[in-house]
């Protein structure tokens, strides 16, 4: 099934069902034993924890002390993946710094050292231990699903969790731009990550109305991504420029990274300004009334008693998210 509510299930069914998926996703992931997808899978299974700590914001006034054990879980899981992944990273953020020949030739020293660190890393930290002790991690979240406090059905159960991450995307907005401080950027992107997954969320009961927003989302996240990945870059050359070619080298590619960086932080801020026009009062309204618009629509004309039944609803099978 995809990572999405429908109106056949109660926000409590929805929940569960949806975390049962990307744990077994995350745990597939994890125990796969093909090397050479390694760092595909590690990546898959990232998104997947990702997905799960943003559904448990998404309830978390129903969690209660629940959140703060399964989300500390989910974030150790997390960083153990990244560390696994940040030499990819690191790698795939230098080849997307410019598609110029000159510059390529130029910076040719960096990217052999950046392969070679890579492959000495890999070779440093035991893989398979950490993927296995991941895996153990998850299991044990799975084992604690069905005792989740979740009590509240309709949107009152999501409310307040979606209040919460958008009011601190528009909150964090403008102290990051006004600051061009790139650990506040990176605080944002986790903001409007967070977000972009609730509209994934809650897309199938939307009209096309709100369809523009999630890309909109989506751009942002990805710039804001990009972002922090040329932070890490960067923090990855200083005090090592015998190891990329030199000082002339590595000078040239952060050059390079800062052009980069501020045209992504001009994209963030023309999305921005777009998404967080709204006050949070205000955005939160505009989805209240989208779900109930969605509830009525499967619900069939009042019978002869004035009775109800809702409309079964198919469940779409597979998932065509963008990768984020």
């Amino acid at each position: 099934m995809s990572y999405r509510f429908t109106i056949a299930e109660s926000v409590p069914e929805n929940v569960r069902r949806i975390a049962a998926e990307q744990i077994q996703s995350a745990i597939s992931n994890l125990k796969k034993k093909d090397p050479k997808k390694r760092d595909e899978r590690i990546h898959e299974a990232r998104k997947s924890i990702k997905r799960l700590r943003a559904l448990l914001r998404l309830v978390r006034p129903e969690l209660g002390r629940s959140f703060r054990q399964e989300n500390t879980t989910l974030r150790d899981i997390g960083r153990t993946l990244s560390d696994l992944r940040d030499s990819t990273i690191v790698l795939e953020t230098f080849d997307a710094l410019s598609d110029e020949p000159s510059d390529k030739k130029k910076l040719d020293s960096v990217r052999k050292g950046l392969q070679q660190e890579k492959k000495a890393r890999e070779e440093s930290i035991e893989a398979d231990k950490s993927l296995r002790s991941a895996a153990q991690a998850l299991a044990s979240v799975a084992g604690r699903v069905k005792e989740w406090p979740l009590n509240t059905d309709g949107f009152d159960a999501i409310a307040e969790g979606l209040k919460t991450e958008y009011r601190g995307g528009r909150k964090t907005m403008p102290k990051a731009l006004k600051k061009d401080d790139s650990l506040l950027f990176h605080e944002w992107r986790k903001r409007a990550k967070c977000q972009l997954y609730h509209m994934r969320l809650l897309q199938d009961l939307f009209t096309d109305s709100l369809q523009e927003q999630d890309q909109q989302l989506h751009a942002l996240e990805t710039a804001l991504g990009d972002d922090h990945n040329l932070l890490i870059l960067r923090e990855h050359l200083k005090g090592h420029s015998r190891a990329f070619g030199g000082k002339k080298s590595v000078k040239e590619c952060i050059r390079l990274a800062t052009v980069r960086e501020n045209q992504l932080r001009s994209q963030a801020r023309e999305l921005g300004e777009k998404i967080y026009a709204q006050k949070p009062k205000a955005f939160v309204q505009t989805l209240r009334a989208e779900w109930e618009q969605a509830r009525e629509s499967h619900l069939p004309p009042p019978g002869p008693d004035g009775s109800t039944k809702r409309k079964p609803v198919r469940i779409p099978r597979g998932d065509n998210e963008t990768a984020a």
